[in-house]
């Protein structure tokens, strides 16, 4: 047989030779390690005439060469998903390495910055730093009072209430407080608030802090930043959980409104807000009481904005007479979250965005420490003593661009207010008029406060935040690498400083005129230009009552306000905010040609 001879197989002979197979089967054969992976059930000796496509597998059995594509196919995604996975996770790696590098770049900068400090060089980037400047009164003790056992028994906020509470604090409010008060402009005092007002304030703010937290998308994102120098700032915290106040109008006599629908509750379990639930029968505060009874709500800023001794002090301290029918309203309140950021408004007054009211208005603005503030670690508070009738004060208000220097009419539009108003900035004192800010920072006063301490300052009176001290925050990153080491059990708490700020104003306070964000008149723009009196009387509580007592009627009229309005002046706001933002972005980019102009025009 020729064949045979030749060492070759038949022709007719239904096996092909591995030589004989065509192009797809030589591809198959280049990937047979990949056949025994194939389809099982194709397995077999094809028939004659029809070996096109098969191969022989190292098992023997034919395979077709489209099940090897196929194999080969899924290995080729698995390959690139496994390549994909481990450049991702080199990715993270190298983000991982690289941030650790930033903290230790961060870290020695904290330390050149404090050897220049403690060196005393100018050129240190913690311009305002506290325990390095001795300039001013610093760890100032706040006036001492002990809060009259009317005020601890007050049944209720009314004005027929409270009248023997707010008797006894005019006598506690002594002639040297007020003496303080109307020449520097500030006065601290201790004791105003009972246990259980203070564990309450001290929940509710916990709550908000998270809220806010959560809502800012986390702690990295609503830490601050440039330009953002609380780590969180709650305009309207009064209006917070609103219809939990029912008790409070408890003794509003025959035809109050919440003494008719509100189930009246005296018993502390059911109503733990209730003012006077830590005081046992003998009348006495109970300490223990306060934490175990605090509202877990968030209604306590209500509560001590609007029904205990701070307001009542407040208009001692203004000098307002209820003979005269005056009154005494929150013009705006704000919580506030000091966190490490370094970034601090340098001396200023508030604008309209803060204290909403023209400014022929007086006012006070009552600051309360939700923690300890002493002055050393910073993140607390300072005041230019003096600065609210000093005779430089004007200037110190042009240099800024304060509500003094604005239009009575206030501005037309976004594009007026951004292009139109006056001065470097609420915040550029420093820069705008650096001999004038040398003399806020020699009259500067900084308490040694306890939890609980309220500062009252005049409307008119310049104040900054105070940063953190660098070297505190350098102690809290080591900490915070031992936690991450495995070196600390626990990991460091938070920088964080907590206060709550109150704007009174008396009843006729006018409210602002012209474009702005005031919710009160981007829901009826005929609310500009009325007292807080008018306003609040006629069209809802925008600018509760605080004194000489709260109104059932307005205490109502908070939840209405919260359930129908709230929501549409905040859609309204933000498309302020929004033409607002356009109209800066614009400003400085006419700033920057300005800037490139001049410089090409040098050269």
């Amino acid at each position: 047989n020729p064949s045979k001879s030749s060492g070759g197989a038949d022709k007719n002979t239904a096996a092909p030779s591995n030589d004989g197979a065509d192009t797809s089967g030589n591809k198959a054969r280049r990937h047979h390690t990949t056949a025994r992976y194939a389809d099982p059930s194709r397995r077999g000796r094809p028939t004659s005439g029809s070996s096109g496509g098969a191969m022989v597998g190292p098992d023997g059995y034919y395979y077709y060469a489209e099940d090897v594509d196929h194999v080969q196919g899924e290995l080729e995604f698995c390959w690139k998903v496994v390549a994909v996975v481990m450049g991702l996770l080199m990715v993270v790696l190298s983000g991982a390495f690289f941030y650790q590098l930033y903290e230790l770049w961060e870290l020695s900068e904290l330390s050149d910055e404090m050897k220049q400090e403690r060196m005393g060089d100018g050129n240190s980037n913690n311009i305002m730093s506290v325990s390095r400047d001795a300039r001013g009164d610093i760890g100032a003790k706040p006036f001492e009072i002990s809060l009259p056992q009317e005020c601890i028994a007050m049944r209720s906020a009314l004005p027929d209430d409270n009248e023997s509470c707010r008797m006894a604090l005019a006598r506690a409010v002594t002639p040297t407080i007020r003496r303080a008060y109307k020449r520097e402009g500030v006065v601290a005092i201790r004791g105003l608030l009972t246990p259980d007002q203070l564990a309450s304030l001290d929940v509710s703010a916990d709550q908000l802090l998270t809220v806010e937290t959560e809502r800012q998308g986390g702690p990295n994102k609503a830490r601050s930043r440039n330009g953002n120098q609380f780590y969180t700032d709650k305009s309207g915290a009064l209006f917070l959980d609103p219809g939990t106040d029912c008790h409070l109008c408890d003794g509003g006599g025959e035809g109050s409104i919440l003494s008719e629908q509100c189930d009246i509750r005296t018993d502390a379990e059911e109503c733990p807000a209730t003012q006077n639930s830590d005081i046992n029968d003998e009348g006495a505060v109970d300490e223990n009481e306060g934490a175990e009874n605090s509202n877990t709500s968030m209604a306590a800023f209500r509560h001590v904005a609007l029904m205990s001794a701070v307001p009542l002090v407040a208009a001692e301290l203004m000098g307002l007479d209820s003979s005269r029918n005056d009154t005494l309203r929150v013009i705006k309140d704000i919580f506030l979250a000091k966190d490490e950021g370094e970034y601090v408004c340098g001396w200023h007054v508030d604008d309209h965005g803060f204290w909403p009211a023209q400014a022929s208005s007086p006012g006070i603005n009552a600051w309360i420490t939700v923690d300890d503030l002493p002055p050393g670690p910073g993140g607390t508070f300072a005041v230019a003593v003096g600065s609210h009738s000093a005779r430089w004060r004007m200037d110190a208000h042009r240099a800024i661009g304060s509500v003094m220097t604005y239009p009575q009419n206030g501005f037309k539009d976004a594009e007026d207010m951004v292009k139109s108003r006056p001065g470097e900035g609420t915040c550029n004192l420093k820069t705008a008029a650096p001999e004038t800010n040398e003399k806020m920072e020699d009259s500067k006063r900084i308490y040694d406060l306890k939890k609980g301490d309220v500062i009252f300052h005049e409307r008119w009176l310049f104040h900054r935040t105070v940063p953190f001290d660098r070297e505190v925050v350098h102690n809290q990153k080591i900490r915070r690498w031992g936690y991450k080491g495995g070196y600390e059990k626990e990991p460091p708490p938070p920088l964080m400083k907590r206060r709550y700020s109150i704007r009174y104003g008396p009843g006729s306070s006018i409210v602002i005129k012209g474009w702005g964000t005031e919710p009160s008149v981007l829901w009826n723009k005929n609310n500009a230009g009325k007292t807080a009196d008018e306003v609040s009387e006629n069209d809802g509580p925008w600018y509760p009552r605080s004194w000489p007592g709260i109104s059932c009627n307005e205490i109502e009229g908070i939840g209405e306000l919260v359930e129908k309005r709230f929501a549409v002046v905040e859609e309204r706001k933000k498309e302020r905010m929004k033409a607002m933002k356009m109209h800066l972005k614009e400003l400085k980019e006419e700033e920057r040609e300005k800037r490139t102009l001049a410089y090409n025009n040098k050269r």
